[in-house]
C-alpha cells in the first residue's frame, strides 16, 4: 500500500511516460489527493527552465517540472530529464520546515478552484 506522501507523486509519474514531459503542466495543473473521502495532499504543476536542485553548473539548466503543495506554494518535487533518464527529486524536507497550514485557506482556495470545473448542485423540492 502506497503512504500518503507518495501516492500523489505516484499518480504524476504514470503520466510521464505517456505524454512529453513539457506538456505535463498543461495536461495536469492540479492534483488533488483523497483518502477515505478526504483531502489529503494538494499539488500545482509548472514548468520553468532552471538548474535542477543539487546541481551546481549553470550550463545544467534544463526544463523542469516544479511540484508545489498548493496551499503553502513551497516545492516539493522536481521532475527532469537528464541524458536519457527522468528524474523526480523530491526537494528536502529542512527547506520546507516552519511552515503552517491555515485550514480556513486551503478549504476556501480548494473550493475556489473546483468552482472552475464542477457546476454547483441544484437542490430540488
Amino acid at each position: 500500500m502506497l503512504s500518503t506522501q507518495q501516492a500523489p507523486i505516484d499518480a504524476i509519474q504514470r503520466f510521464i511516460g505517456r505524454t512529453e514531459l513539457g506538456m505535463l503542466p498543461s495536461i495536469i495543473d492540479t492534483v488533488l489527493f483523497m483518502k477515505d473521502g478526504e483531502v489529503q495532499r494538494v499539488y500545482s504543476l509548472e514548468l520553468t527552465v532552471k538548474v535542477p536542485e543539487g546541481m551546481s553548473e549553470e550550463d545544467l539548466a534544463r526544463p523542469v517540472v516544479i511540484v508545489k503543495d498548493f496551499i503553502n506554494d513551497t516545492v516539493e518535487y522536481e521532475v527532469y530529464v537528464f541524458g536519457e533518464e527522468i528524474f523526480v527529486t523530491p526537494i528536502s524536507r529542512s527547506r520546507r520546515i516552519g511552515q503552517v497550514v491555515n485550514d480556513k485557506r486551503l478549504i476556501s482556495r480548494i473550493i475556489r478552484v473546483l468552482r472552475k470545473y464542477v457546476p454547483p448542485q441544484r437542490r430540488y423540492q
